[in-house]
């Protein structure tokens, strides 16, 4: 498992998720995703498409992470396009609280427009 902090922009960063993101994984995760979230980044968007196994552990990480964000404005996206790990969202109905795309584009696209997805 590797976390790579992969963009930087003014509206937010592009945090990417690679192998295992699982309790093993989980401590250094969170480590990166908390310093960035208090370095008031703004959103961070987290890419999950190198991701092979998400387990509660690492959802419990984006969760809190998440609730960080939040008081300064900024939030947590993800990016997912793996069936079995987005049904994992789904199952759990956390699809309902991130917002999840399909590309890490996709996601600083929605951001570099203030979070308002364009009809």
């Amino acid at each position: 498992m590797s976390v790579h902090l992969d963009t930087e922009q003014d509206a937010g960063c592009v945090v990417t998720i690679s192998g295992d993101a699982d309790l093993y994984a989980a401590a250094n995760v969170e480590r990166e995703l908390v310093r960035l979230a208090d370095k008031r980044h703004g959103s961070i968007v987290v890419d999950l498409t190198e991701a092979t196994f998400i387990d509660s552990t690492m959802l419990r990480v984006l969760l809190n992470v998440s609730k960080r964000l939040r008081p300064g404005g900024g939030d947590l996206l993800l990016v997912c396009h793996e069936h079995n790990i987005r049904k994992i969202f789904e199952i759990t109905l956390l699809d309902r609280v991130f917002t999840i795309f399909e590309s890490s584009e996709a996601a600083l696209a929605f951001l570099e427009t203030d979070g308002r997805r364009e009809v």
